[in-house]
């Protein structure tokens, strides 16, 4: 084990020769201090002698009562909690009797100097300490370390508002920069937290250097993948959130790609080449999510610069090839949204071409290649190559039956189900029934143990698609009864797994459900069930036009048809 240096003198020349104190390192493996000496004169530094002292532990406090001991405060407890080389072993060597002691000495030092700290120097001092404690805590008790964090961004901050000098206010950056990292380990739970930080870290920034950089782009990118997550209090026609929430995201990158854009107009380099791709394609990922004609043409554009940017990148470096595949196939997304399907099919079978050469080489080069046969099977099935398109389906079920098989998370275990459900919605469309119903009973049965396990919002809105699809092919085959019971169950899960409040796209896949089940009591002839089912639907609908894609379309102008003829049976 490597000796961990505490304290290091800067020996200068002297008029006599002088013994002088060089350098303390502690030895952990021998349990002892390390002290060297050296003697300095008019010449320099000439002979050094080594001397070692025992300690009785290893515990932070033993060490520092003895250097107190042996050299009258030379190293205060401060200069070793802050010696990130010893707090690391502490960590490293997992001793829980060493890491409470630490732990209990940076909370005694921490309480000493919040309450007497005097000077804006005093509180930097203080803030350093407990982004030390924070790097501690990340390694003996990560929850905690938020609130070390916390107080460092807190403590930067009050400095920089009360005396706004530029070395002050990139403090308070690196204070934002320490609870965000913490706050994105954690995840999706702290995503509204870490967006709120991104904010205010994007005007702090702006405040210390208003001009373009990397770190500014990173941020606005930050943002507006946050916003698209987690959304914001913004609500301006307080009937579709979402769509604010992503014009909201769009601000945010097309600040980041503005920046972006600066920067590779300036340098050309490859990076800035590279970070201006990404936010193009950003953009684009955010107006598909809007979906309607005008949207989806901007998001074309956008994918298709990013393209070319990847293109040329791909042709100058070999470690571009996976980016470039990727812009690829979000101009086929984009082609199959905008219904040009021969386009769209030309961009999936390059894409499959470049997927099938990684095929062997992992699970998720599998797993990216079920992907691609899916997208494949949609728009052969378009194209009403139905051969092509069942073929497709079928490959994306065997492959995805490997990889759940090797590595059953989730998302695999899901994906098996959708090749399934694809397979099945192809025969419902060539008429074929039985393997239809055969389909969607194998997609059911893995929604079904799926929802099990995991007990989620995920896995209850795909176990009631499954249940809705078993309704439509039992409606098809004229078994009415067999059909209600499915779209019970779907309009069930529909209702209990709304938010509070409830999205605008949970609430339209509520009114499907509803529509789904209010024709099959019409069918069965049970009209005063199916008239308030019908009447709700068509509120809803007649409340806001929506111009976004949806899975399942409600067609208002139909299911008032539907609906007057049921007034009209009722008669």
């Amino acid at each position: 084990m490597e000796e961990i240096v505490l304290f290091i003198n800067d020996l200068e020349n002297t008029a006599t020769l002088e013994k002088d104190l060089d350098m303390i390192t502690l030895d952990p493996s021998k349990q002892e201090l390390c002290i060297d000496y050296a003697w300095v004169g008019p010449n320099g530094i000439g002979d050094s002698s080594h001397e070692t002292f025992p300690l009785e532990d290893l515990r932070i406090k033993t060490i520092y009562e003895t250097l107190n001991h042996l050299f009258d405060h030379l190293v205060t407890m401060e200069d070793l909690l802050l010696n990130d080389s010893l707090i690391a072993f502490y960590n490293e060597h997992d001793d829980q009797d060493l890491l409470e002691d630490v732990n209990h000495s940076f909370l005694v030092m921490l309480n000493t100097n919040w309450f007497t700290r005097e000077t804006e120097d005093d509180t930097i001092d203080l803030a350093i300490l407990c982004q030390s404690y924070g790097r501690f805590l990340e390694a003996y008790d990560f929850p905690k370390c938020i609130d070390a964090y916390m107080r460092e961004k807190d403590l930067l901050e009050d400095v920089a508002s009360e005396n706004p000098t530029d070395e002050n206010k990139h403090n308070a950056i690196v204070g934002y920069e320490d609870i965000i990292r913490t706050f994105e380990y954690l995840g999706d739970d702290f995503a509204k937290d870490t967006l709120d930080l991104y904010l205010s870290l994007y005007q702090a920034r702006l405040d210390y250097a208003p001009d373009y950089d990397y770190a500014l782009g990173h941020i606005c990118e930050k943002i507006g993948l946050l916003i698209d997550q987690v959304g914001t209090d913004l609500d301006v026609d307080e009937i579709d959130k979402e769509v604010e929430q992503i014009k909201l995201s769009i601000v945010y990158h097309k600040k980041e790609c503005e920046i972006f854009k600066s920067l590779y107009e300036l340098n050309h380099d490859d990076e800035d080449a590279y970070n201006y791709g990404i936010a193009l394609r950003q953009l684009g990922l955010r107006y598909k999510e809007l979906g309607d004609v005008s949207s989806l043409q901007i998001a074309f554009d956008y994918f298709q610069k990013a393209y070319e940017i990847f293109e040329e990148l791909y042709q100058k470096r070999d470690d571009c090839r996976d980016t470039y595949i990727i812009a690829l196939e979000h101009l086929g997304d984009i082609y199959y949204l905008m219904e040009q399907y021969d386009e769209a099919k030309d961009a999936y079978e390059r894409v499959y071409a470049f997927e099938k050469e990684d095929m062997e080489k992992s699970l998720d080069d599998l797993f990216s290649m079920a992907v691609i046969e899916k997208k494949l099977g949609h728009t052969y099935k378009h194209l009403k190559q139905y051969e092509k398109a069942k073929t497709c389906y079928q490959k994306a079920i065997k492959v995805t039956q490997k990889v759940a098989s090797e590595d059953p998370t989730y998302e695999h275990q899901s994906e098996e189900g959708i090749a399934y459900m694809n397979l099945g919605w192809l025969y419902m469309e060539v008429k074929d029934y039985e393997q239809a119903k055969d389909c969607f009973e194998k997609d059911l049965a893995i929604r079904e143990a799926l929802d099990e396990k995991y007990d989620n919002k995920s896995s209850h809105y795909s176990l009631s698609l499954a249940q809705r699809h078993m309704g439509y092919v039992y409606e098809e085959t004229s078994h009415e009864e067999e059909a209600l019971v499915y779209f019970q169950k779907c309009k069930s899960i529909s209702e209990a797994t709304m938010g509070d409040p409830a999205t605008y796209r949970e609430t339209y896949y509520d009114m499907v459900s509803a529509h789904d089940l209010a024709y099959c009591l019409k069918n069965l002839g049970r009209d005063q069930e199916a008239l308030p089912l019908y009447e709700q639907v068509i509120h809803f609908l007649e409340l806001k036009e929506d111009g976004r894609p949806h899975e399942y379309v409600l067609h208002l102008d139909e299911i008032k048809q539907e609906y007057e003829t049921l007034k009209e049976a009722m008669k």
